[in-house]
Protein backbone atom coordinates (compact mmCIF):
# COMPACT_ATOMS: atom_id res chain seq x y z
CA UNK A 1 0.00 0.00 0.00
CA UNK A 2 1.46 3.32 -1.11
CA UNK A 3 1.98 5.65 1.81
CA UNK A 4 -0.32 8.90 0.44
CA UNK A 5 2.25 11.40 2.25
CA UNK A 6 1.04 14.84 3.52
CA UNK A 7 0.44 17.81 0.85
CA UNK A 8 0.39 21.41 1.96
CA UNK A 9 -2.68 23.34 1.13
CA UNK A 10 -2.07 27.10 1.15
CA UNK A 11 -4.55 28.82 3.61
CA UNK A 12 -6.05 31.52 1.89
CA UNK A 13 -7.73 33.12 4.91
CA UNK A 14 -4.23 33.41 6.60
CA UNK A 15 -2.85 34.81 3.60
CA UNK A 16 -5.72 37.77 3.48
CA UNK A 17 -4.83 37.86 7.32
CA UNK A 18 -1.28 38.56 6.65
CA UNK A 19 -2.13 41.23 4.13
CA UNK A 20 -4.83 43.00 6.23
CA UNK A 21 -2.49 43.35 9.27
CA UNK A 22 0.59 44.81 7.01
CA UNK A 23 -2.47 47.01 5.86
CA UNK A 24 -3.75 47.88 9.89
CA UNK A 25 -0.77 50.30 10.93
CA UNK A 26 -1.08 52.55 7.53
CA UNK A 27 -4.45 52.74 8.02
CA UNK A 28 -4.73 53.49 11.83
CA UNK A 29 -2.09 56.35 10.94
CA UNK A 30 -4.76 57.96 8.15
CA UNK A 31 -7.52 58.16 10.90
CA UNK A 32 -5.25 59.42 13.21
CA UNK A 33 -4.11 62.34 10.76
CA UNK A 34 -7.78 62.80 9.91
CA UNK A 35 -8.93 62.89 13.28
CA UNK A 36 -6.33 65.33 14.24
CA UNK A 37 -7.29 67.67 11.38
CA UNK A 38 -10.91 67.48 12.15
CA UNK A 39 -10.07 68.65 15.39
CA UNK A 40 -7.58 71.04 14.23
CA UNK A 41 -10.70 72.62 11.77
CA UNK A 42 -13.27 72.63 14.63
CA UNK A 43 -11.03 74.35 17.55
CA UNK A 44 -9.85 77.17 14.83
CA UNK A 45 -14.13 77.64 13.96
CA UNK A 46 -14.50 78.06 17.54
CA UNK A 47 -11.24 80.91 18.00
CA UNK A 48 -11.87 82.61 14.95
CA UNK A 49 -15.88 82.63 15.34
CA UNK A 50 -16.62 86.81 15.82
CA UNK A 51 -13.13 87.28 15.66
CA UNK A 52 -12.92 90.51 13.09
CA UNK A 53 -14.98 93.82 14.40
CA UNK A 54 -15.34 96.89 12.35
CA UNK A 55 -17.24 99.80 12.99
CA UNK A 56 -18.46 101.62 10.04
CA UNK A 57 -19.63 105.27 10.56
CA UNK A 58 -22.53 106.52 8.01
CA UNK A 59 -24.53 110.30 8.17
CA UNK A 60 -28.18 109.92 8.30
CA UNK A 61 -30.42 111.64 5.62
CA UNK A 62 -32.86 112.09 7.79
CA UNK A 63 -31.16 113.09 11.18
CA UNK A 64 -28.02 114.13 9.95
CA UNK A 65 -26.41 112.21 12.78
CA UNK A 66 -23.50 109.68 12.59
CA UNK A 67 -24.66 106.25 13.02
CA UNK A 68 -22.04 103.94 14.06
CA UNK A 69 -22.94 99.71 12.93
CA UNK A 70 -20.51 97.49 14.06
CA UNK A 71 -19.84 93.93 12.40
CA UNK A 72 -18.21 90.95 13.27
CA UNK A 73 -16.56 88.19 10.67
CA UNK A 74 -17.21 85.49 10.49
CA UNK A 75 -20.73 85.77 12.06
CA UNK A 76 -21.10 82.62 13.33
CA UNK A 77 -19.52 78.98 13.29
CA UNK A 78 -20.78 77.94 10.22
CA UNK A 79 -18.76 80.88 8.44
CA UNK A 80 -15.93 80.60 10.39
CA UNK A 81 -15.34 76.76 9.84
CA UNK A 82 -15.53 77.79 5.94
CA UNK A 83 -12.92 80.36 6.15
CA UNK A 84 -10.77 77.96 8.11
CA UNK A 85 -11.63 75.35 4.77
CA UNK A 86 -10.32 77.48 2.69
CA UNK A 87 -7.02 78.05 4.00
CA UNK A 88 -6.46 74.45 4.77
CA UNK A 89 -4.85 73.36 1.30
CA UNK A 90 -2.10 75.55 1.94
CA UNK A 91 -1.61 74.43 5.65
CA UNK A 92 -1.48 70.76 4.92
CA UNK A 93 1.32 71.43 2.00
CA UNK A 94 3.34 72.99 4.66
CA UNK A 95 3.06 70.20 7.13
CA UNK A 96 3.41 67.14 5.02
CA UNK A 97 6.43 68.92 3.51
CA UNK A 98 7.80 69.79 6.84
CA UNK A 99 7.12 65.96 8.06
CA UNK A 100 8.02 63.94 5.70
CA UNK A 101 11.14 66.38 3.71
CA UNK A 102 12.26 69.07 5.58
CA UNK A 103 12.70 67.29 9.48
CA UNK A 104 14.21 63.59 8.01
CA UNK A 105 16.54 65.42 5.26
CA UNK A 106 17.42 68.71 7.18
CA UNK A 107 16.78 68.71 10.63
CA UNK A 108 17.88 64.87 11.83
CA UNK A 109 20.43 65.49 9.78
CA UNK A 110 21.53 68.88 12.11
CA UNK A 111 21.55 70.69 8.65
CA UNK A 112 19.96 73.77 10.92
CA UNK A 113 20.32 76.82 8.58
CA UNK A 114 18.81 74.78 5.75
CA UNK A 115 16.31 73.43 7.94
CA UNK A 116 15.55 76.87 8.54
CA UNK A 117 15.85 78.50 4.97
CA UNK A 118 14.20 75.53 3.51
CA UNK A 119 11.44 76.06 5.85
CA UNK A 120 10.66 80.00 5.17
CA UNK A 121 10.46 79.08 1.74
CA UNK A 122 7.69 76.39 2.00
CA UNK A 123 5.95 79.05 3.91
CA UNK A 124 6.25 81.89 1.45
CA UNK A 125 5.43 79.30 -1.47
CA UNK A 126 2.38 78.41 0.10
CA UNK A 127 1.17 81.92 0.97
CA UNK A 128 1.57 82.72 -2.25
CA UNK A 129 -0.49 79.43 -3.58
CA UNK A 130 -3.40 80.66 -1.00
CA UNK A 131 -3.46 84.13 -1.11
CA UNK A 132 -2.36 84.73 -4.72
CA UNK A 133 -4.87 82.42 -6.13
CA UNK A 134 -7.15 80.38 -3.57
CA UNK A 135 -7.82 83.18 -1.78
CA UNK A 136 -8.41 85.87 -4.39
CA UNK A 137 -9.98 83.28 -7.40
CA UNK A 138 -12.32 81.15 -5.43
CA UNK A 139 -12.67 82.08 -1.93
CA UNK A 140 -13.18 86.08 -2.89
CA UNK A 141 -13.80 86.69 -6.49
CA UNK A 142 -15.03 89.90 -6.33
CA UNK A 143 -10.63 91.57 -5.49
CA UNK A 144 -10.62 90.95 -9.28
CA UNK A 145 -11.64 93.94 -9.56
CA UNK A 146 -9.50 96.05 -6.91
CA UNK A 147 -7.13 98.36 -8.88
CA UNK A 148 -3.55 97.58 -8.52
CA UNK A 149 -2.43 100.40 -6.97
CA UNK A 150 0.25 100.82 -4.28
CA UNK A 151 -2.32 100.49 -1.29
CA UNK A 152 -3.77 97.27 -3.25
CA UNK A 153 -0.11 96.24 -2.80
CA UNK A 154 0.48 96.42 0.78
CA UNK A 155 -2.76 94.70 1.11
CA UNK A 156 -1.30 91.54 -1.06
CA UNK A 157 2.02 91.94 1.24
CA UNK A 158 -0.10 92.09 4.27
CA UNK A 159 -2.09 88.96 3.30
CA UNK A 160 0.99 86.75 2.48
CA UNK A 161 2.31 87.51 5.75
CA UNK A 162 -1.09 86.89 8.01
CA UNK A 163 -1.09 83.46 6.09
CA UNK A 164 2.35 82.66 7.02
CA UNK A 165 2.18 83.55 10.07
CA UNK A 166 -1.19 81.49 10.60
CA UNK A 167 0.28 77.98 9.04
CA UNK A 168 3.51 78.34 11.75
CA UNK A 169 1.63 77.67 14.63
CA UNK A 170 0.38 74.33 13.03
CA UNK A 171 3.45 73.51 11.38
CA UNK A 172 5.83 74.38 15.09
CA UNK A 173 3.41 72.05 16.74
CA UNK A 174 3.41 68.74 14.52
CA UNK A 175 6.86 69.02 14.02
CA UNK A 176 7.13 69.00 18.27
CA UNK A 177 5.31 65.71 18.10
CA UNK A 178 7.10 64.08 14.97
CA UNK A 179 10.61 65.36 17.11
CA UNK A 180 9.24 63.52 20.25
CA UNK A 181 8.44 60.73 18.14
CA UNK A 182 12.16 60.22 16.84
CA UNK A 183 13.19 61.24 19.84
CA UNK A 184 12.08 58.19 21.66
CA UNK A 185 12.26 55.94 18.52
CA UNK A 186 15.97 56.59 17.93
CA UNK A 187 16.28 56.29 22.00
CA UNK A 188 14.41 52.06 21.64
CA UNK A 189 16.58 51.50 18.73
CA UNK A 190 19.80 52.78 20.44
CA UNK A 191 18.91 50.77 23.69
CA UNK A 192 17.82 47.95 21.75
CA UNK A 193 21.20 47.98 19.89
CA UNK A 194 23.41 48.28 23.19
CA UNK A 195 21.18 45.29 24.13
CA UNK A 196 21.94 43.41 21.61
CA UNK A 197 25.77 43.90 21.47
CA UNK A 198 26.03 42.99 25.47
CA UNK A 199 24.33 40.24 24.89
CA UNK A 200 26.48 39.11 22.00
CA UNK A 201 29.58 39.99 23.74
CA UNK A 202 28.16 37.89 26.91
CA UNK A 203 27.54 35.09 24.72
CA UNK A 204 31.42 35.78 23.39
CA UNK A 205 32.31 35.75 26.58
CA UNK A 206 31.15 32.34 27.80
CA UNK A 207 32.12 30.68 24.81
CA UNK A 208 35.31 31.61 26.27
CA UNK A 209 35.35 31.01 30.10
CA UNK A 210 33.81 27.45 29.60
CA UNK A 211 36.35 25.60 27.67
CA UNK A 212 38.80 27.72 29.62
CA UNK A 213 37.86 26.19 32.68
CA UNK A 214 37.70 22.60 30.93
CA UNK A 215 40.66 22.75 29.65
CA UNK A 216 42.37 23.86 33.11
CA UNK A 217 40.19 20.60 34.26
CA UNK A 218 41.12 18.04 31.62
CA UNK A 219 44.83 18.88 32.28
CA UNK A 220 44.70 17.93 35.74
CA UNK A 221 42.68 14.43 34.56
CA UNK A 222 45.74 14.36 32.06
CA UNK A 223 48.02 14.24 34.99
CA UNK A 224 46.39 11.70 37.34
CA UNK A 225 45.79 9.45 34.45
CA UNK A 226 49.45 9.39 33.95
CA UNK A 227 49.85 7.93 37.18
CA UNK A 228 47.08 5.80 36.84
CA UNK A 229 45.78 7.49 40.04
CA UNK A 230 42.62 4.93 41.56
CA UNK A 231 40.77 8.49 42.25
CA UNK A 232 40.08 8.59 38.65
CA UNK A 233 36.49 7.64 38.97
CA UNK A 234 35.36 10.29 41.33
CA UNK A 235 36.85 12.97 39.86
CA UNK A 236 35.18 11.80 36.29
CA UNK A 237 32.23 11.90 38.78
CA UNK A 238 32.53 15.05 39.87
CA UNK A 239 33.36 16.51 36.71
CA UNK A 240 30.19 15.11 34.98
CA UNK A 241 28.13 17.15 37.15
CA UNK A 242 30.42 20.64 36.35
CA UNK A 243 29.96 19.39 32.12
CA UNK A 244 26.42 19.16 32.39
CA UNK A 245 26.01 22.38 34.35
CA UNK A 246 27.54 23.86 32.01
CA UNK A 247 26.11 22.57 28.84
CA UNK A 248 22.90 22.93 29.84
CA UNK A 249 22.18 25.30 32.28
CA UNK A 250 24.81 27.76 32.21
CA UNK A 251 22.78 29.18 28.90
CA UNK A 252 20.38 31.21 31.28
CA UNK A 253 20.83 34.60 31.89
CA UNK A 254 20.13 34.30 35.54
CA UNK A 255 20.28 31.24 38.10
CA UNK A 256 19.74 31.00 41.46
CA UNK A 257 22.49 31.59 43.90
CA UNK A 258 22.52 28.02 45.41
CA UNK A 259 23.27 26.57 42.15
CA UNK A 260 26.89 28.22 41.59
CA UNK A 261 27.59 26.96 45.18
CA UNK A 262 26.48 23.61 44.17
CA UNK A 263 29.40 23.87 41.56
CA UNK A 264 31.76 25.47 43.56
CA UNK A 265 31.04 22.38 45.76
CA UNK A 266 32.08 19.90 43.20
CA UNK A 267 35.12 22.25 42.22
CA UNK A 268 36.24 21.97 45.29
CA UNK A 269 35.93 17.77 46.02
CA UNK A 270 37.17 17.36 42.80
CA UNK A 271 40.47 19.68 43.08
CA UNK A 272 40.52 17.72 46.42
CA UNK A 273 40.82 15.14 44.95
CA UNK A 274 43.93 15.92 42.99
CA UNK A 275 46.06 17.90 45.62
CA UNK A 276 44.86 15.60 48.50
CA UNK A 277 46.78 15.84 51.81
CA UNK A 278 48.63 19.27 50.20
CA UNK A 279 45.31 21.53 50.71
CA UNK A 280 44.35 23.55 53.28
CA UNK A 281 40.71 24.62 52.73
CA UNK A 282 38.07 26.75 54.91
CA UNK A 283 35.39 28.00 53.10
CA UNK A 284 31.97 29.90 55.45
CA UNK A 285 28.42 31.29 53.96
CA UNK A 286 27.01 34.23 55.92
CA UNK A 287 23.64 35.75 55.41
CA UNK A 288 20.70 34.43 52.73
CA UNK A 289 21.76 33.14 49.76
CA UNK A 290 18.57 31.77 48.70
CA UNK A 291 17.28 35.33 48.32
CA UNK A 292 19.78 36.17 45.21
CA UNK A 293 19.63 34.91 41.79
CA UNK A 294 23.09 35.29 39.74
CA UNK A 295 24.53 34.90 36.30
CA UNK A 296 26.00 31.35 35.83
CA UNK A 297 29.65 30.74 36.47
CA UNK A 298 30.67 34.00 37.54
CA UNK A 299 31.79 32.74 40.65
CA UNK A 300 33.22 29.76 39.38
CA UNK A 301 36.77 31.59 38.52
CA UNK A 302 37.99 33.27 40.81
CA UNK A 303 37.67 29.87 42.60
CA UNK A 304 39.54 27.79 40.19
CA UNK A 305 42.02 30.83 39.57
CA UNK A 306 43.02 30.33 42.89
CA UNK A 307 43.74 26.28 42.21
CA UNK A 308 45.26 26.89 39.22
CA UNK A 309 47.99 29.85 40.32
CA UNK A 310 47.77 28.89 44.33
CA UNK A 311 50.36 26.98 45.88
CA UNK A 312 53.55 27.52 47.66
CA UNK A 313 56.82 25.95 46.71
CA UNK A 314 56.65 23.10 48.63
CA UNK A 315 52.96 22.43 46.88
CA UNK A 316 50.98 23.39 49.53
CA UNK A 317 47.87 24.78 48.73
CA UNK A 318 46.06 27.63 51.76
CA UNK A 319 42.77 28.50 50.49
CA UNK A 320 40.09 30.87 52.20
CA UNK A 321 36.78 31.23 50.64
CA UNK A 322 33.88 33.16 52.27
CA UNK A 323 30.31 34.26 50.80
CA UNK A 324 28.27 36.91 52.68
CA UNK A 325 24.87 36.94 50.99
CA UNK A 326 22.74 39.99 52.54
CA UNK A 327 19.32 41.78 51.19
CA UNK A 328 20.84 44.23 49.71
CA UNK A 329 24.85 43.05 49.09
CA UNK A 330 26.08 40.30 48.08
CA UNK A 331 30.10 39.82 48.75
CA UNK A 332 32.35 37.18 48.00
CA UNK A 333 36.35 36.72 49.43
CA UNK A 334 39.01 34.26 47.99
CA UNK A 335 42.23 34.33 49.21
CA UNK A 336 44.84 31.75 48.72
CA UNK A 337 48.98 31.26 48.85
CA UNK A 338 51.06 31.42 46.48
CA UNK A 339 55.03 31.20 45.53
CA UNK A 340 56.61 33.76 45.32
CA UNK A 341 59.65 32.51 42.98
CA UNK A 342 56.73 31.44 40.69
CA UNK A 343 56.46 33.36 37.17
CA UNK A 344 53.27 35.08 35.87
CA UNK A 345 50.53 37.02 37.76
CA UNK A 346 47.54 34.90 38.89
CA UNK A 347 45.77 37.81 37.85
CA UNK A 348 46.31 37.68 33.94
CA UNK A 349 44.45 34.99 33.11
CA UNK A 350 41.58 34.91 30.89
CA UNK A 351 39.19 33.61 33.28
CA UNK A 352 39.40 36.51 35.59
CA UNK A 353 39.43 39.09 32.54
CA UNK A 354 36.40 38.03 31.21
CA UNK A 355 34.87 38.29 34.50
CA UNK A 356 36.05 41.74 35.10
CA UNK A 357 34.38 42.24 31.58
CA UNK A 358 31.39 40.47 32.52
CA UNK A 359 30.52 42.62 35.64
CA UNK A 360 31.04 45.83 33.82
CA UNK A 361 28.31 44.82 31.49
CA UNK A 362 25.72 43.06 33.90
CA UNK A 363 26.34 45.42 36.98
CA UNK A 364 27.74 48.72 35.75
CA UNK A 365 28.46 51.03 38.63
CA UNK A 366 26.62 48.14 40.91
CA UNK A 367 29.99 46.53 41.70
CA UNK A 368 32.98 46.74 43.11
CA UNK A 369 36.12 44.58 42.70
CA UNK A 370 39.18 44.69 44.88
CA UNK A 371 42.78 42.32 43.66
CA UNK A 372 45.07 42.51 46.08
CA UNK A 373 48.44 40.54 44.33
CA UNK A 374 50.99 40.26 46.80
CA UNK A 375 54.65 38.25 46.47
CA UNK A 376 52.73 35.16 48.87
CA UNK A 377 49.07 35.22 48.41
CA UNK A 378 46.38 36.62 46.16
CA UNK A 379 43.06 37.79 47.30
CA UNK A 380 39.64 38.99 45.25
CA UNK A 381 37.10 40.89 47.42
CA UNK A 382 34.15 41.52 45.16
CA UNK A 383 30.68 43.65 46.23
CA UNK A 384 27.19 43.52 44.17
CA UNK A 385 24.58 45.61 44.99
CA UNK A 386 21.17 44.91 44.17
CA UNK A 387 19.89 47.59 41.51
Amino acid sequence: MKNPGFRIIPCRKNAESRTFEAMRIPVKLLLLHLLFWLLYLLSQGLVFMNFYEMENITISPETGREVITRVVSPENFYQALHVELWKLPGKLIAVYLNLYLLMPRLLFQRKWWAYGLAMLLVLALVSVLHYGWLDQYLARPQELLLSRDHFSTWIRLSGLLQYAAGCLPVVVFTGAIQLVRHYFTEKNTSEALRRHQVETELQYLKTQLNPHFLFNTQNNLYGLALDRSDRMPGLLLQLSGIMSYILHEAKAPELPLERELDILNDLIALESLRWGDHLSIRMERQGQPEHWRMPPLLLVPFVENAFKHGGSAQGLLDLEINLNAQPEQLEFWVKNNRDAGRPGAPNSGIGLENVRRRLDLLFPGQYSLQVDNQADFFYIHLKIKRA
